[in-house]
Order: structure tokens, then sequence, then C-alpha cells
């Protein structure tokens, strides 16, 4: 995995959020329901987060 230099968790979250977003957003364009869609996500979504977070403070460690 690239390392991610210059880039706050905060920056990663919003990058990631948008990728989720579109992925859902392709979803629902198949007749999903978006907001259900997006629920469904945000269940998984602190998990996620936490886990990237956790990734990328080993990452910068080295």
């Amino acid at each position: 995995m690239a390392r991610a230099k210059g880039k706050s968790p905060q920056a990663l979250r919003t990058k990631f959020n948008f990728i989720d977003d579109f992925r859902l957003y392709k979803q629902s364009k198949k007749g999903k329901n978006l907001r259900e869609l997006k629920r469904e996500n945000n269940r998984l979504e602190y998990d996620t987060i936490k886990s990237r977070l956790y990734r990328f403070e080993k990452m910068k460690k080295g």
C-alpha cells in the first residue's frame, strides 16, 4: 500500500466517504433505495474508519 504522505486522517476519511457514497449511488441506480443503503453503510462506517485510522497510525510510525 502506498504511504499516505501529508494526508490527515480527516482527509483520508473524506476521500473514503466519497468513494463509499459513489458506490452507494451506483447501487441505488440499480433500483435499491439510497437512504436504506446509506443507513446500512453507516453501521459499518465507524468500524471501517477506526481500522483505517489504526492502519494509518501504524504506517506513520513505520
